[in-house]
């Protein structure tokens, strides 16, 4: 997988996210996989309250809608501009890695 794909990969996410709102969730027919996972995690907002006080359904739309907002393709290639990741690079990166932990 490339960086192209995986950046479109978040952004896809970005937009599965951005129909969880304050103002309520709207299913979006033109989100990729939205008929397997867009109950299931409308699901999963209203558990995470049962399991956990803190995470009230406010709170957690709140966070969603942060994340919905970042995972944009261009805050993400923004991002992404200021490192390598050319096979190369990430080879060495690994080498260094394993060669400090010994």
């Amino acid at each position: 997988m490339d960086l192209q794909q995986r950046i479109n990969a978040f952004v896809k996410l970005g937009d599965f996210l951005s129909q969880f709102s304050s103002k309520g969730f709207e299913k979006k027919d033109h989100i990729e996989h939205n008929d397997l996972f867009f109950d299931t995690f409308k699901h999963q907002i209203k558990l995470a309250q049962e399991h956990n006080g803190w995470f009230t359904q406010e709170n957690v739309v709140f966070a969603l809608q942060g994340w919905a907002k970042q995972l944009t393709n261009s805050n993400i290639t923004k991002w992404t501009s200021n490192y390598n990741f050319s096979s190369e690079s990430l080879k060495n990166n690994v080498f260094r890695r394993k060669t400090n932990q010994l």
